[in-house]
């Protein structure tokens, strides 16, 4: 049962995360249009609830990865300002 569920985990995952992405770009290029502010916050909304999703995806693909022996530690720059600004 515990493989099935990582296998299926990481299927899941994987469909999930191409539309998601799709629709992260979609709202990035949103941003550089003329819109009102109503607009721009609601754009605004809608990329930071992706960024959220796209990141617990990853989060359990990762534990997939750790579960079956097969994560590899990776290291990222960070952005504060912009991981701060982005919470605001």
């Amino acid at each position: 049962m515990k493989q099935f569920y990582l296998i299926m985990n990481a299927t899941v995952s994987h469909e999930m995360k191409t539309p998601l992405n799709a629709l992260i770009g979609t709202s990035k290029s949103l941003t550089k249009s003329k819109l009102t502010a109503s607009q721009a916050n609601l754009v605004h909304i809608n990329l930071a609830c992706g960024k959220q999703l796209l990141s617990f995806m990853n989060d359990s693909t990762d534990l997939y990865l750790i579960e079956s022996n097969k994560f590899t530690e990776k290291k990222n720059k960070v952005n504060y300002k912009y991981a701060i600004d982005d919470l605001c």
